[in-house]
């Protein structure tokens, strides 16, 4: 597949230096003249011909894609003198890209009109980013309002929306089939083997029950007292040391090696091996129960706690309605070998905690929940509905700060928040000295809201997935505010919107048969769901997304209650 955005960057960077040292000098005067303009054209032209004479990925472009990123770059050009006017705050990048999906509506281009707008933005954005530090260092700070216009976090995910726009020029349908490990999947979360062989694995934890179906997931409830206390379920972190990037540490399962070191070969922009907090070990004391903590390494996570789910699901696929002895599921029978309860005992391996969160909504004659199916770049669960925010739970700067002062789970709550709400990627991988979450806007708002008692964060219970013997810690966000999801999608400088995780309206085509794009789950005034459709399955829905919503409900009564009748 033809990876416009690669062509436009490797035409835009040689381009721009002939003209970079003016170019630069009239924009931070909040100049651009014609003599800069027309010069960055030539350049451009110039270097497009180079570039689609040599690039063997351009072999087999048609005259016409030729032509479409020829008016791209066109209209990237026209673009940059409006840089100025939402650097001084003239005009907001959504309006921007609105007068800019109008001209191409309203003209004869043969552009999309409608994705073709933040791809054109992504090109002028380029622009900046080849620009010297003191010029383009206004465009990477969040409060700033250049970053209304360049920074990916407000324009979405271009990549997804080049790649379904080469799609529709080869009159390709821009839909993804199922992997082998998907359909194995499918057909053991639709049969009854599954809770059968969990039943006889883990008699000590009862599978949960949501809207009347069963998830490979068993919970323990928060107290009522806790519902306040985000941090109640930590416990000590016990090791503070971080695994070397390439370690595998001999006394894990020596199976797991292999996965390690394919998980390493096959790392990029979306899976990288980042330190987390994982499990030690759940303990109670006095009713109440605690997470004993270490650090990990996400690749030592898939390689020894998620690689049981595939193993499971292969087993299972064969004959999905009946259980599956030991002989079909080495792996785990390794571990079980070893550790006397791998559910509440993470020895051996490196289970990733995380944190779910169930935001739940108040609206007129009930309440909406953020639930929306994954997209199809996540390593696991494509297209399965999940709340948002959710996450592996993980320290973000490692080297600048001792990892115990991240050992929070409400700062990882509000990173999640701000990445996958608001679609700000550099809360995902940190790109700063050190993250501070609380500067940012949104979570000023949300703090404010927190204040006026027109919301509450609460810790709601422990999830233990049965499938990759994982922990999860929940809570919940309750928004007290009808007006909040309307007020937030239009909120500056960042409109609430999901981040890449979550499928897109552009990818809806790529959902599987008997699927649905949905964005909001509504409860009525009882909490029961609306509309029963095929959202709420085993097959559909993530079995932590489940577990959240199921310590939620009780959480929610609990507050409701407190609300009064105006809740």
């Amino acid at each position: 597949m033809l990876d416009w955005v690669t062509v436009a960057k490797a035409i835009l960077g040689p381009a721009l230096k002939p003209v970079g040292g003016a170019v630069s000098a009239k924009l931070s005067e909040s100049v651009f003249g014609p003599k800069e303009m027309h010069a960055l054209e030539v350049a451009c032209e110039k270097t497009l011909d180079d570039v689609l004479a040599r690039s063997p990925a351009l072999d087999t472009a048609t005259p016409e894609m030729r032509i479409h990123l020829r008016e791209l770059i066109k209209k990237a050009l026209e673009l940059i003198p409006d840089l100025t006017a939402v650097a001084t705050g003239v005009e907001g990048r959504h309006g921007l890209e609105a007068r800019l999906g109008n001209s191409i509506r309203s003209g004869r281009s043969s552009l999309d009109p409608e994705s073709t707008p933040a791809v054109v933005l992504e090109i002028a954005g380029e622009f900046v980013a080849e620009l010297p530090k003191a010029v383009r260092v206004d465009a990477v700070r969040p409060d700033s309002r250049l970053y209304r216009l360049v920074s990916l976090a407000e324009i979405g995910k271009v990549q997804e929306q080049v790649a379904l726009l080469n799609d529709r020029w080869l009159g390709r349908v821009p839909k993804r089939g199922l992997t082998d490990d998907e359909i194995n999947q499918t057909k053991a979360l639709q049969g009854a083997g599954l809770t059968a062989t969990l039943e006889r694995l883990y008699p000590n934890y009862s599978q949960i029950n949501l809207y009347g179906c069963a998830y490979p997931i068993a919970v323990i409830p928060a107290r009522a007292d806790q519902y306040s206390d985000l941090e109640s379920a930590l416990g000590p972190l016990i090791d503070t040391s971080v695994p070397a990037q390439g370690d595998y540490p001999a006394e894990f399962d020596n199976a797991g090696r292999v996965d390690f070191d394919r998980h390493r070969a096959e790392a990029n922009s979306r899976k990288w091996n980042a330190p987390t907090f994982a499990l030690s070990r759940i303990f109670e004391d006095d009713g109440q129960h605690f997470v004993e903590s270490k650090m990990g390494r996400y690749f030592l996570n898939l390689a020894t706690s998620d690689a049981l789910d595939e193993e499971m699901m292969a087993a299972l696929a064969l004959d999905p309605d009946h259980p599956v002895g030991w002989d079909r599921l080495p792996r785990r029978k390794w571990l079980h070998d070893h550790v006397e309860d791998p559910v509440a005992c993470g020895s051996l391996r490196s289970p990733a905690l995380s944190v779910a969160t169930a935001v739940v909504v108040r609206r007129d004659g009930g309440y909406s929940v953020l639930l929306s199916p994954r997209s199809g770049d996540v390593a696991r669960h494509r297209f399965f509905n999940h709340v948002a925010p959710s996450g592996i739970f993980q320290p973000h700067n490692v080297g600048a700060l001792p990892v115990i002062e991240e050992y929070s789970v409400r700062l990882n709550l509000l990173r999640e928040y701000v990445e996958e709400l608001y679609c700000v990627d550099e809360m995902e991988i940190s790109k700063g000295l050190i993250d501070h979450v609380e500067g940012y806007p949104e979570v000023g708002r949300l703090q404010d809201l927190i204040l006026e008692d027109r919301a509450g964060l609460f810790y709601t219970g422990l999830s233990a997935n049965l499938l990759m013997l994982r922990i999860e810690i929940c809570t919940m966000l309750y928004i007290d505010d009808m007006d909040w999801l309307k007020r937030e999608s239009a909120a500056e400088p960042r409109r609430q919107m999901f981040g890449w995780e979550y499928t897109s309206a552009l990818h809806e085509g790529r959902l599987p048969a008997g699927r649905r794009l949905i964005k909001l789950l509504h409860l009525d005034e009882n909490l029961e769901p609306t509309d029963r459709g095929a959202e709420l399955t085993p097959s559909s829905l993530v079995p932590n997304a489940a577990a959240a919503l199921a310590l939620a409900l009780p959480a929610l009564r609990t507050e409701i209650s407190r609300r009064g009748p105006s809740a």
